[in-house]
């Protein structure tokens, strides 16, 4: 049965669907209030494609269509998924002037994935002819640009590759004190760093040596390069590194990466994993900041929380406490 966000409680995806190409008057609040959440859930892309698909099938009055138009301006806050494309359609046949005009004005947004979302969305105001002829312009454009990539950039970098620059970041003699990198015993009580992984490289080091804010400048650049799909890995690592460092200077950094890498995504694994290390690190910090902040970083989930932490051991498990008190701030 599907139980997204509970709003469907009993409804098989099949009668789902059914239920909404028939546009049944039993799920339009429902509906209304999902799309208005506009929750991260597995298969909840699927349910608001649905629902945008089919909405207008109800007999929209003016409160339904301003919900629907706010629902429709979150969308401009994260990149596109799947169902952006079927908001856009509707949107051409149901949103009022005040709305393009707000949209207008993220013409102009600092934000640019706000920029390019108000962009695509804004050509749907001419009609639903014109936004989808501007639609199949720009996935042509799309389609050469990345070609044009992987023809000029032959190397995947893969988890692999994000690793080893994690470990070369804090192994250079460079930032450390008195330029003399510092080992200690292994930590096996931390391992494994990653789920199912073996290495305890970064548990031998002891960053009670190390200059924190060189360590975080050299370790920055990979949590704005890495990709979500391939930088998993490397980003756990690094969060990891962060609760040894015990700093408040990774703060920023730590709720900058969230804010523009991890907020907008939905409920799976790898947004399991990242925000719990982020929450683990810092747990670790363990300054009165840091344990302030973790509250910001909260699991989407329950069912996926508790399915992951079935299984989930070393430093990366809740009950496994700092190894070490945090040292105050230099």
């Amino acid at each position: 049965m599907v139980d997204w966000n509970g709003s469907f409680e009993g409804y098989s995806r099949k009668e789902l669907r059914r239920a909404i190409k028939r546009a049944e008057p039993s799920i339009f609040e429902h509906i209304l209030q999902f799309l208005e959440d506009d929750p991260k859930t597995f298969g909840s892309v699927y349910a608001k494609t649905l629902m945008w698909q089919y909405i207008r099938r109800y007999g929209l009055n003016e409160r339904d269509i301003h919900c629907l138009e706010l629902a429709a301006l979150k969308y401009l806050e994260r990149p596109m998924r799947p169902e952006y494309k079927r908001m856009c359609q509707t949107m051409s046949f149901i949103a009022t002037p005040s709305f393009w005009q707000e949209i207008e004005k993220q013409l102009v947004s600092e934000n640019p994935v706000m920029q390019l979302n108000a962009y695509c969305l804004r050509q749907y105001s001419e009609g639903l002819n014109a936004g989808e002829r501007k639609r199949l312009e720009a996935k042509t454009i799309k389609r050469v640009i990345k070609k044009h990539y992987w023809k000029n950039n032959r190397q995947r970098y893969g988890p692999y590759f994000w690793g080893k620059h994690v470990w070369e970041a804090v192994s250079n003699p460079s930032v450390w004190k008195d330029k003399q990198v510092v080992y200690r015993e292994p930590i096996d009580a931390d391992l494994p760093i990653l789920r199912n992984d073996n290495d305890y490289q970064l548990t031998i080091l002891d960053f009670s040596y190390c200059e924190p804010d060189k360590v975080i400048d050299a370790l920055n650049p990979i949590l704005i390069g890495a990709k979500y799909q391939n930088g998993i890995s490397a980003w756990v690592s690094i969060f990891y590194v962060f609760g040894e460092l015990s700093s408040n200077q990774a703060l920023p950094i730590i709720e900058n990466f969230y804010t523009t890498r991890i907020a907008h995504q939905f409920e799976s694994a790898k947004r399991w994993l990242t925000t719990q290390a982020i929450r683990r690190s810092l747990q670790r910090i363990g300054t009165p900041e840091a344990l302030q902040a973790v509250a910001k970083y909260q699991h989407i989930g329950s069912a996926t929380d508790a399915h992951m932490k079935s299984f989930t051991t070393g430093w990366l498990a809740d009950g496994n406490m700092p190894k070490n008190e945090p040292h105050a701030e230099e």
